[in-house]
């Protein structure tokens, strides 16, 4: 559909001209009838996806109203991007409403000028840097970066950045030949988008964007479009600093050219990784005093040139941007009497906001900041059901009820599907929680908890995803109802969980709420969630995100942002090769479980082994690189290479490998799956049913899990005498003998090493809270790094070694087999390796 001028949309937005055109989307200026003298604002009408498939299409909806929250979250932060002011679908066409932006596009800027000065290109990558550099922060890539896309804003000569390239990714949406959906075209502009976001554009990178702002810088120097500069041959990499007969050699130093050349190389392994990275460099660049003094001293203050744009209805309310990279360090201030008396009444003034603020923030720090209730953004309190084969009728009622802010009705309903629907769900209670903390109007405190549960790779597998995500969840909830437990009357509230076997344990008086969150087992979706999480001034921490990989993808997001990210499942030991003072962990890591697991191999007088692992997982690479280590260089082993060693390769062949191995003589396999990929499970399986119970295999806590037992049942001779799994806590060992009785009276069952890891990992954080008068950010940080920091879990006691590394001192750690269990669900049950059988651990197996 094309709109015309004169349309109004939704009886608001009448549609003025069309402003550009693409193979996506259309974009409109239109009048905003809503508002004061119609202010101008911007219409994008986005293509549906061509797929009829039904699953494409919600896929599309979800990700448009992800995509919409963030850009509006975006706008609402930084004064150099469009504020969005509404999002809506209409006619299988998706809308975006934003900002109209009045002033010149940098492209007429460049079309029309003469080559920039080195000092006016220097001040235009500071300028579009400094907004990208906060867009990364946030999880997020523009992948559309070009002159037309940044606009000298004609109230202040600012750039803004617009029209940001994600959004309209769903209109590429297709099945792919795998089956999986994905994005099935490149977003971007020729010229400007790299060759590896051409290539693979389901995976969007913010070095993607570097490349771009270097192309412009060097459009800018040269007066030459990209597409018209040639490239070398051999490299690939783009010549721009050359000179003909009719053209002179652009004007930079050899400290700009070192960092240009490295913006836009060709292998993006050498690109700058960051802006953050490339803003240093460039700060580090002298510039001459008089030429940066002639270049700033523009009549308002921060344009890198001169520009004569006429002013704008309403550009008088052109606030100044508090993110503006001008160099003030040239203005000299002359004092006088009645700035001296100005410097005295705002002492004055901030002395009595300082002592109004400290009584403010003492009176509100309770008050929890009311945050909308939105669908689809990956973050539920009890507004959305995550886990989606977990929504049986009550709790689906109860969730309605949430996000009509309907508490007490969605309150009742929680306990109602808690204690008559199925399976003691740990997403419902936490939302039982949450819904009890609005009904009791209870001051309370909030964290978050940030885990893969649907799966984005393969959503064939998410109730895969769902179940283990349940058993982090477990923790959480388990150690957030022993909090509010403490808060209510039992006699009002006879019904609900934990009452006469938790331990109450409220933080000094007040309650916790948690919100849950998606990271769809997707990096770039981690690192939106955590972009979310951080813009949330009321969540004091967060525990995830559960696995290695998703973990190193967004960790840095929430050190940059101060906000503590406490993981329970993550072992690489990458996360800890550089310092971030905002990293826990409360799991062992990969070097932990390496050690045991060789220790045990060498106790069976296992001297060769074989690793069979994902080299593309965080975890899988990192254990690899310790096992070896340890067991060959420390221990005098020896590790075999096999040709089908890669759990990830389409082409892995179990039955080569299992006959590779065995032509090495006395072979012990190290198996290693990634347990977020799905496939190298199952190609983990098949390694253990052709070893046919003949060599040693042991593998990490990745496959301690229902599903091994289901096919180890399923095989028609025993595979697992000889079948050893390395994990961080089981119930029979537990150096906290209540917790699996508590375990097993709230959820029917004693718990998981995933269960007490994120069980640990909330006590850590609530021992913080109990630590400070006033929990903050900081102060989470600051308590749990303490060298006298210590709370209580279900492993034992927990204590960081920070600021060091933020690793847990003395982590636990055990061994376990499979043994018969008759009235377990599949006849087996994991027990620890002292006990060689059931009966031996004191398990009663009769039915």
């Amino acid at each position: 559909m094309c709109l015309n001028p004169g349309d109004i949309l939704r009886d608001r937005y009448e549609i003025i001209s069309l402003l550009g055109e693409g193979g996506f989307a259309r974009t409109y200026k239109a009048n905003d009838l809503e508002q004061p003298d119609n202010y101008p604002c911007v219409v994008k009408e986005i293509k549906s996806p061509q797929s009829t498939d039904p699953e494409v299409l919600q896929r599309a909806i979800t990700q448009f109203q992800t995509e919409a929250a963030a850009l509006c979250h975006l706008g609402e932060q930084h004064s150099r991007i469009p504020n969005l002011i509404d999002s809506f679908e209409n006619n299988a066409r998706f809308y975006l409403i934003q900002e109209y932006i009045a002033g010149q596009s940098l492209s007429e800027e460049l079309t029309s000028s003469p080559r920039w000065t080195q000092e006016q290109v220097v001040f235009l990558l500071q300028e579009i840097l400094s907004i990208i550099e906060f867009v990364h922060d946030r999880g997020m890539v523009h992948r559309d970066i070009h002159p037309g896309n940044l606009i000298r804003r004609a109230c202040d000569n600012s750039i803004v950045l617009i029209d940001f390239g994600a959004v309209r990714e769903i209109s590429t949406l297709g099945v792919t030949n795998s089956g999986e959906i994905s994005t099935t075209q490149a977003i971007g502009t020729r010229g400007y988008m790299p060759a590896e976001q051409l290539l693979m554009p389901w995976n969007p990178q913010p070095y993607n964007d570097i490349y771009a702002i270097g192309t412009i810088a060097v459009q800018a120097l040269t007066h030459l479009h990209p597409n018209n500069l040639p490239r070398d041959p051999l490299s690939c990499e783009l010549l721009w600093h050359f000179s003909t007969p009719d053209r002179d050699l652009p004007q930079v130093s050899d400290g700009l050219r070192t960092i240009l050349n490295r913006t836009i190389r060709f292998p993006y392994c050498d690109r700058y990784q960051s802006a953050t990275d490339v803003l240093r460099d460039l700060q580090a660049i002298q510039l001459p005093s008089e030429e940066l003094n002639s270049d700033t001293n523009t009549e308002n203050g921060n344009s890198p040139r001169s520009t004569n744009n006429p002013t704008v209805p309403g550009a008088e309310n052109c606030g100044q941007d508090p993110d503006s990279t001008t160099n003030n360090s040239n203005f000299t201030t002359v004092s006088d009497p009645s700035s001296q008396k100005l410097k005295i009444g705002f002492s004055i003034a901030i002395a009595i906001l300082v002592g109004l603020g400290t009584f403010l923030m003492r009176a509100i720090a309770f008050s929890p900041k009311s945050y909308p209730l939105i669908q689809g953004d990956a973050l539920s309190g009890g507004e959305e059901i995550l886990i989606k084969t977990s929504a049986p009728r009550l709790k689906k009622k109860g969730v309605e009820e949430f996000a009509k802010s309907n508490y007490e009705s969605a309150f009742k309903l929680f306990k109602k599907s808690w204690s008559e629907e199925y399976n003691k769900d740990s997403e419902t209670l936490i939302y039982l929680n949450n819904a009890f903390l609005e009904v009791s109007k209870t001051p309370y405190y909030t964290i978050a908890m940030a885990l893969p549960i649907s799966n984005w790779r393969d959503p064939g597998r998410s109730a895969y995803m769902g179940d283990r995500a349940k058993d982090f969840l477990r923790g959480v909830a388990q150690a957030q109802t022993e909090v509010n437990l403490g808060l209510f009357n039992t006699k009002k509230n006879p019904d609900f969980p934990g009452q006469g076997f938790l331990p109450i344990k409220a933080i000094n008086g007040k309650g916790l709420k948690v919100i849950i969150a998606d990271d769809m087992n997707d990096g770039s979706s981690a690192q939106k969630v955590a972009s979310s999480l951080v813009d949330r001034s009321d969540i004091l921490a967060v525990i995830g995100h559960a696995s290695s990989e998703m973990t190193m993808d967004s960790v840095d997001i929430y050190n940059r942002n101060n906000l503590v990210l406490m993981s329970p499942g993550a072992a690489t030991e990458e996360l800890t090769h550089e310092p971030r003072k905002n990293f826990f962990r409360t799991l062992y890591t990969s070097s932990a479980i390496a050690r045991d697991l060789a220790n045990y191999l060498l106790k069976k007088n296992q001297k060769q082994a074989a690793i069979i692992y994902n080299p593309a997982s965080p975890f899988g690479s990192s254990f690899r690189e310790e096992f070896t280590k340890y067991f060959q260089k420390e221990r005098g082993g020896k590790i075999v290479w096999i040709r089908d060693f890669d759990l990830s390769k389409q082409d892995f062949n179990a039955a080569r490998a299992i006959a590779e191995i065995q032509g090495k003589g006395e072979t012990a396999i190290v198996l290693v799956p990634d347990p977020h990929l799905t496939a190298s499970l199952d190609r983990a399986f098949e390694i253990i049913k052709f070893n046919k119970d003949r060599n040693w295999i042991v593998g990490a806590w990745t496959l301690v899990f229902p599903q091994m037992l289901e096919f180890a049942s399923k095989q028609q001779q025993k595979l697992f005498t000889k079948l050893i799994f390395a994990v961080s806590w089981h119930s029979l060992n537990s150096p906290n003998k209540e917790f699996p009785q508590q375990a097993r009276l709230l959820w029917r069952e004693e718990g998981n090493t995933r269960t007490a890891s994120a069980y640990d990992a909330t006590r850590a954080l609530i021992k913080s809270l109990e630590m400070q008068q006033n929990p903050s950010r900081t102060g989470m940080q600051k308590e749990l790094s303490s060298p006298d920091f210590r709370a209580d879990g279900a492993t034992g006691t927990i204590q960081f070694d920070s600021p060091k590394t933020g690793d847990r001192k003395n982590p636990p750690s055990d061994l376990v087999h499979i043994v018969e269990c008759q009235k377990e669900q599949f006849g087996l049950t994991f027990v620890p390796v002292k006990y060689p059988t059931a009966a031996a651990a004191g398990l009663k197996c009769d039915r």
